[in-house]
């Protein structure tokens, strides 16, 4: 496993798996996807999004792992008493937020633990938070995942991974949900993660489902648990397997393409007639 911990669930820390530079993640593959260019930039400066901040702590709050929640009592981050707590808090590997955000990060919490399907379905017993390693076969390629949730499915036994996810107002909608699947490439982290547990030994079943759970960001905190069909997961499976064979071809050519090498002709779009 090229020196990666040879038990197939590691428990790394969040910041420790994000800092790989050794191997490609779902989120890395479909940025590499849009611009190799981009990835490779993204990749050796990474930043911290505070945007993020809530559903880092949504998550902790449900699974019951993370980074730790660092409560800071001020209306807002403009004074330099609360931009310094922030600092602090980040500093010692933990998520700041503002009280009024914890509260908001609680009652999204609640939402979905109190969920018919959502709540049953995380409290099931299982793991949270692990990374997976493994070699890919057809380019020795390592890649990675770190899923939320990994439970059984209450009916029939097979493993089910479940995937938090925090969105706006009206983001758990189906109809909204499936277009943002398509806008920020969902449909490859299913497939991704599915294949990923069968190759590194974590589960031994390629019917294993993966399940979106969303939960809206403002009252009243409206969840949603989502399925992606099979044409979806086949296409996904079509978009990673492309990702993985131009990082081994980046890599071996140690050269990262931008948009394009060329004078692009630009045509006019149907939805603009």
């Amino acid at each position: 496993m090229n020196g990666y911990d040879t038990d197939p669930l590691v428990q790394n820390d969040e910041a420790t798996y994000h800092a790989d530079r050794s191997s490609l993640s779902q989120s890395g593959a479909k940025l590499l996807l849009d611009c190799p260019a981009r990835f490779r930039y993204d990749m050796a400066h990474p930043v911290t999004k505070a945007a993020y901040d809530i559903g880092h702590a949504v998550h902790e709050m449900i699974l019951g792992t993370g980074q730790g929640v660092h409560v800071v009592d001020a209306a807002d981050w403009r004074t330099n008493a609360a931009k310094d707590a922030a600092k602090a808090a980040r500093e010692a590997g933990r998520v700041p937020l503002l009280r009024k955000d914890f509260r908001e990060a609680r009652r999204m919490a609640s939402a979905v633990r109190n969920h018919d399907i959502a709540g049953p379905l995380l409290a099931r017993e299982g793991v949270s938070e692990r990374s997976m390693y493994a070699e890919d076969p057809q380019t020795g390629v390592i890649l990675r995942g770190r899923f939320d949730r990994l439970t059984t499915h209450p009916a029939d036994g097979r493993p089910v991974f479940v995937d938090v996810k925090t969105t706006p107002k009206g983001g758990s909608n189906p109809a909204t949900f499936a277009r943002k699947v398509e806008e920020f490439g969902y449909y490859v982290q299913a497939p991704w993660y599915v294949d990923l547990a069968n190759a590194a030994g974590v589960i031994d079943d390629p019917d294993a489902l993966f399940v979106f759970v969303t939960v809206e960001k403002e009252p009243p905190y409206l969840v949603g648990v989502h399925t992606l069909a099979e044409s979806w997961i086949d296409a996904g499976r079509e978009r990673a397997r492309h990702a993985i064979d131009l990082y081994a071809d980046c890599l071996a050519r140690d050269h990262w393409p931008a948009y394009a090498d060329r004078i692009t002709e630009l045509h006019r779009p149907g939805w603009a007639a």
